[in-house]
């Protein structure tokens, strides 16, 4: 599959993701609670790629401007009630 970062990354990942500098109780206690924690199953959870970015983003004072999503006119009209 090639190169592919996941978007959902386990807590190794992540720590790993921020750049592997940090241990798991002080991403658990630092960093955890600014993150969505995403649960597949009760043991399998992880947490997402955009929040850690999200969370970089705030330690170093980076406004993120809100994302415009293009217009699905087609999508809109087959999804809506």
């Amino acid at each position: 599959m090639g190169d592919v970062t996941p978007r959902l990354l386990t807590t190794n990942a992540a720590i790993d993701y921020l750049g592997g500098q940090i241990s798991q109780n002080t991403f658990r206690e630092v960093v955890a609670p600014h993150l969505r924690r995403v649960t597949i199953t009760p043991r399998n959870f992880g947490y997402l790629r955009e929040d850690l970015d999200s969370y970089l983003d705030r330690l170093a004072g980076i406004e993120r401007r809100n994302e415009v999503i293009a217009p699905r006119p087609f999508l809109d009209s087959v999804l809506s009630p």
